[in-house]
């Protein structure tokens, strides 16, 4: 697999991932409650990390370079590169992959740039990297 882009991410988007988390109330724990657990969690996390207001940085242009190996995104003032392996939880949003990071920083990958079938082979390729979805 090889999927390279550039995308600059919109301040709507990082709004979107910044809202409200609504939180699953106690109960008779369920697969989908557990489930419901687990995603609230995740996306919490990310929201705890981004403002309302997207900081400068954050609209930048972004590169992402994603092959059978690695996860590697870059703007012309930081970088991230991560082996599959070491990404975990997988939550797949309309607009969005979300993966933590071994030191629990939550990273994505925005689906608005990739073709359909980019978007499909991402789809089928992250679940066999050791990501478990959420």
């Amino acid at each position: 697999m090889h999927i390279e882009f550039t995308h600059t991410r919109s301040p709507a988007y990082w709004q979107s991932k910044s809202g409200p988390i609504a939180r699953p109330t106690a109960g008779a724990p369920t697969a989908l409650g557990a489930a419901a657990s687990v995603l609230a969690r995740f996306l919490a996390q990310w929201s705890d990390g981004h403002s309302r207001r997207p900081s400068e940085g954050m609209l930048r242009p972004r590169t992402w370079v994603l092959t059978d190996d690695l996860f590697v995104s870059y703007t012309d003032r930081t970088s991230t590169e991560y082996a599959w392996p070491s990404l975990t939880m997988l939550t797949t949003l309309d607009d969005a992959y979300l993966l933590r990071s071994p030191a629990g920083k939550i990273v994505d990958i925005p689906r608005e740039p990739l073709t359909p079938e980019q978007d499909a082979e991402l789809s089928a390729f992250l679940p066999d990297r050791g990501t478990r979805r959420s």
